[in-house]
């Protein structure tokens, strides 16, 4: 097998916490909870797109991409051409970032129209 594949294969994990706790959490438009909580990243099937919302609140949206998994470049060392064949095989040579999210949601403001 690939290093990938076999040292930092996938899904990949993301921490949600916002401000205020409890804000629905959707992934690809699909509700996966309310925070804190913790959205996995399907390496092939999921376009990254994790919204954050709750009553009262604008909002949040983080789009999260792919980059190169530091594990493929571990082929040429450990698992040669075959070792990235099969990374590249599998989906797993590229890893979403999984760095933590802290959102903190605007509170919507009212919108007060003029007296005529």
């Amino acid at each position: 097998m690939g290093c990938v594949s076999i040292m930092g294969g996938g899904p990949d994990n993301v921490q949600v916490v916002s401000n205020p706790l409890g804000a629905s959490v959707f992934l690809d438009d699909v509700l996966v909870g309310q925070t804190p909580t913790v959205v996995s990243l399907d390496r092939d099937r999921s376009r990254g797109n994790i919204r954050i919302e709750a009553p009262g609140y604008a909002p949040v949206v983080v789009q999260r991409t792919k980059h190169i998994n530091g594990w493929f470049w571990a082929n040429l060392c450990l698992g040669g051409i075959i070792g990235m064949v099969i990374d590249l095989v599998t989906g797993d040579v590229k890893a979403f970032d999984d760095t933590p999210i802290n959102a903190a949601l605007p509170p919507l403001t009212a919108t007060i129209s003029p007296v005529q």
